[in-house]
């Protein structure tokens, strides 16, 4: 199998360095490999003290799944030149395998046990890998069984950077002020915040900065700002998510075992809060719970908006539904079996903005913070949803039913 994907077949970096401007691919890694090697030793020395020159060392560099045996030996060829070589042992793995050796001997969140077996995406930022194993041993250390070969494609983050760059230029290269700085502004603002929050929600828009750019509805730029819709975001997520689940499928399929859970190591980045954070599903009604009309039941929202993105008028709550037995418990992460139940669309006109906080986050941008609340009443044949903030009934909310 190639290491190219369609992918990158169809939607090339505009930003690759052009070859006459370096030597090969060989020296660039040599060179960075050389610097991250100094910074190690340093480090190290800085820390361990005068007993670091007598210690032994053993470097494990890790290497995607799909590289060929070709493209690894060049990877230690490289670390050897940059110095790896010269006071310790190098040792190479591929990123699924430590990844997975991370994720279940560390964290192990799914509980596992000798005999599952496993399929593990590693989904990173230029490439998609895979590999299936089987846990033979967990104590005294975690020892896997490959029971299917690794696998992987070109289809990481850094392309979903190519389809929307291919997006901007097809909406704005003809309009009058485009050019590199308002491109590269715009890029910005899509990888740093953007592609990293977008969670699939197609009625929540996206505010992109593309200064020079004057206001017109055709293109929807509006006071130096693009307007994405949800849907026209999700579809610049689709082809890397398709090819990511063929792949995840073909390894499903040529596993010798049958599977027992798979683990995503994706990227859940925060920039707010400034750390990883995974959505989860939050529960207020279940099967067999006792209703009283006269009683709503309240649910407290938490929300941060850019104060770069300008003032809001509304916010957008969607509601999920879920048919399981009653003695069985919800789920705390979502699943296919989940079905989007309504989205609730509750509008802020009668909030003065000058009451809702600004925060700083972890990124240095200032956020709108908005906590309120929503007073769900429900009746023999149907149900009414109210917004509440600061303690005040601020009327009904429209109901959008899926």
């Amino acid at each position: 199998a190639g290491l190219a994907s369609r992918l990158s077949f169809n939607y090339h970096d505009c930003r690759r360095i052009p070859e006459p401007y370096h030597s090969s691919c060989e020296s660039v890694a040599t060179d960075y490999l050389r610097c991250l090697h100094k910074h190690i030793i340093e480090s190290l020395k800085s820390k361990i003290g005068s007993s670091f020159d007598s210690m032994s060392l053993e470097f494990i560099l890790t290497v995607p799944a799909m590289w060929p045996d070709k493209a690894r030996m060049t990877t230690l060829h490289c670390a050897e030149i940059a110095g790896f070589g010269g006071n310790g042992t190098i040792r190479l793995i591929s990123e699924p395998e430590a990844a997975a050796m991370h994720a279940l001997n560390v964290s192990n969140p799914h509980g596992s046990e000798v005999g599952d077996t496993v399929v593990l995406c590693d989904a990173g930022g230029g490439t998609v890998d895979l590999i299936t194993f089987s846990i033979v041993e967990r104590e005294p250390n975690l020892r896997p069984k490959e029971e299917a070969s690794g696998d992987g494609s070109l289809c990481g983050s850094t392309f979903l950077n190519r389809l929307f760059e291919r997006f901007l230029e097809s909406r704005l290269s003809s309009v009058p002020g485009w050019g590199r700085d308002t491109l590269d502004e715009a890029m910005q603002r899509f990888e740093m915040v953007i592609k990293r929050t977008f969670c699939g929600d197609v009625t929540q828009d996206s505010m992109i900065p593309v200064p020079g750019i004057a206001d017109d509805s055709a293109t929807h730029v509006h006071r130096g700002r693009l307007r994405v819709s949800g849907q026209e975001m999700a579809d610049l997520f689709k082809p890397i998510l398709e090819e990511i689940h063929h792949l995840v499928d073909n390894q499903v399929k040529t596993s010798k075992k049958r599977f027992t859970f798979k683990i995503n190591i994706a990227r859940y980045w925060c920039d707010f809060y400034g750390h990883y954070r995974s959505q989860v599903m939050k529960w207020f009604i279940q099967k067999g719970d006792e209703i009283k009309e006269t009683e709503p039941i309240k649910t407290t929202w938490h929300q941060h908006r850019l104060l770069s993105d300008g003032n809001f008028d509304s916010i957008h709550v969607t509601l999920y539904e879920l048919d399981i037995p009653v003695e069985e418990k919800p789920p705390l992460h979502f699943d296919r079996c989940i079905k989007k139940h309504a989205v609730l669309n509750p509008n802020l006109d009668a909030i003065e903005k000058a009451r809702i906080p600004v925060c700083l986050g972890q990124d240095d941008e200032e956020y709108y913070e908005v906590q309120f609340q929503i007073h769900a009443t429900y009746f023999s044949a149907h149900c009414e949803y109210a917004l509440w903030y600061e303690g005040k009934d601020h009327g009904s909310v429209r109901v959008d039913y899926a």
